[in-house]
């Protein structure tokens, strides 16, 4: 095989691995917002993030390894990629991640009260500590 003819495969195949890595990215977004409630200005920040970094990383790819120009079986390996990865493993992927995440809150859910505790009674010692020691520079700079 010609050199030339294996740079072009190992590009497009490259291409369909970086389909899959954003979509991949995505669903991390994606589970993220299913554990937790976005309002939506978040929800644009997070996606105006994602584009910002999926376009720095394509960018980077059709760079490094085709000097910067754009090719359609580039564009064509990241959208099977893409396909791949949307059929066969985002719906399982999103589904346990999720699962994993609600069975998490739920136990820290149950243990809340005693985090809470835990967190007063450490904070409580810091105000006294805090609360004498400016009480002390009030009184030494007010003389009261």
């Amino acid at each position: 095989m010609d050199l030339y003819l294996l740079k072009e495969v190992w590009l497009f195949s490259l291409s369909i691995l970086y389909g899959v890595i954003i979509l991949l990215f995505y669903d991390c977004f994606r589970v993220l917002r299913r554990l937790i409630p976005h309002s939506s200005v978040m929800i644009a920040i997070q996606d105006l993030f994602f584009w910002i970094v999926t376009g720095f990383s394509i960018f980077a790819l059709l760079y490094r390894y085709n000097n910067g120009s754009i090719r359609g079986y580039c564009i064509l390996g990241m959208g099977l990629g893409m396909l791949f990865y949307s059929i066969a493993i985002s719906p399982f992927f999103v589904k346990i991640n999720v699962a994993i995440g609600n069975f998490i809150k739920k136990h820290l859910r149950k243990y809340k009260k005693d985090f809470i505790m835990i967190y007063k009674k450490k904070n409580r010692s810091r105000r006294r500590r805090s609360h004498t020691f400016f009480y002390k520079v009030k009184k030494f700079l007010y003389g009261k």
